[in-house]
């Protein structure tokens, strides 16, 4: 006789930051090895790899958001696996003293900047260096070459501090959380827009200017001088805007439906059936097709046939924050939709 499945084994709160310091971290770490390098190195333009000044800006900014963007998953995850019983809190870890639940971006901000500004600092000091030693401002590197020793020079510090963050810091972050879910939830809701702004709207449209200033500007440098003639086309920054409105929404509304699920839980935001499934892909879709006509039509009244550099990446940079607030807004109102409806809850075993 075949014995029934027993129920899934939860795992404990040590046993899940310890589970997390290596699989999840690590899968983090190797998207962005990915990702990040490959974008700026490869699939933008290769013709300003070997500048000393590309990789310096580069690594100074993905030592400082990298990071942070990994532990805001991490924190954002293990509250989502606490809801979905992945992991639990002991009777006697449950007693503990409840800890006052500050914004996300205030409990780990000071922490990952000072973290992350050690090897950024660093990387500068040895690009100084090496300029110095040289008396060149290039690196005489095959463009592959240059991909992967900048994602190798990324990879490495970035492993090390999430890692790091994660085994001093995570515990007590989710331990928490966890507590708090096991009190009564808060009896009023912040002010909408207060929390729209403090958690989601000004952390993100930070860090959405800063990628973007450093990934457009190389960008359109590069076809600024790859083309033939030297310019940057309307067609070229009516199609960045699209893209851009298009990746950058999809990726801060997922981000915002994880998010406020445990804001759901705890009482922050209010409940309510806010927003249907189908106007959030009509808008995912209909707002890249909007933004990409706008340019068209912006540029046809005003006469304007080329871009500069300058101007072309400050566009792209309006309308990157611009898509991140929409992206978010979208985001947590479906969040809250789903999280009312109990979308993400499990259905009780027969």
């Amino acid at each position: 006789m075949i014995e029934s499945d027993k129920p899934k084994q939860k795992k404990g709160l040590n046993e899940w930051v310890e589970y997390q310091t290596r699989f999840p971290n690590a899968f983090r770490n190797i998207l962005n090895f990915l990702i990040f390098p490959g974008l700026f190195f490869w699939i933008i333009g290769q013709q300003f790899n070997d500048q000393v000044v590309v990789f310096q800006g580069f690594l100074l900014c993905y030592f400082l958001l990298i990071p942070l963007m990994m532990t805001n998953d991490a924190i954002v995850d293990s509250q989502n696996a606490f809801l979905a019983g992945n992991w639990e809190l002991k009777d006697s870890q449950l007693s503990g003293t409840e800890s006052p639940r500050h914004s996300l971006w205030r409990r780990m901000v000071p922490k990952m900047l000072w973290m992350g500004a050690i090897p950024a600092i660093l990387s500068y000091l040895a690009f100084w260096i090496y300029i110095w030693v040289t008396g060149s401002q290039s690196i005489p590197l095959h463009p592959w070459a240059n991909l992967f020793l900048a994602a190798f020079i990324g990879l490495i510090p970035t492993w090390i501090i999430s890692h790091i963050w994660i085994k001093r810091y995570l515990a007590a972050d989710i331990s928490g959380f966890a507590i708090a879910m096991s009190r009564p939830k808060q009896s009023t809701p912040e002010p909408f827009g207060r929390y729209f702004f403090w958690e989601h709207a000004l952390p993100w449209s930070i860090i959405l200017a800063v990628l973007n200033i450093l990934i457009n500007l190389k960008g359109y440098t590069e076809n600024f001088f790859a083309a033939i003639p030297y310019e940057i086309t309307v067609a070229n920054v009516a199609e960045g805007t699209a893209i851009t409105l298009f990746v950058i929404a999809l990726w801060m509304g997922g981000s915002a439906i994880n998010q406020v699920r445990g804001d759901v839980r705890l009482g922050r935001v209010k409940e309510g059936k806010l927003i249907r499934t189908w106007l959030v892909i009509v808008l995912v879709l209909g707002i890249p097709i909007l933004g990409y006509f706008l340019v068209t039509v912006f540029a046809i009244i005003l006469g304007i046939i080329n871009f500069s550099i300058i101007i072309s990446t400050i566009i792209i940079i309006i309308v990157a924050v611009i898509a991140g607030l929409i992206g978010r807004y979208i985001g947590i109102l479906l969040g809250i939709t789903l999280e009312t409806t109990g979308f993400f809850r499990k259905k009780p075993e027969q």
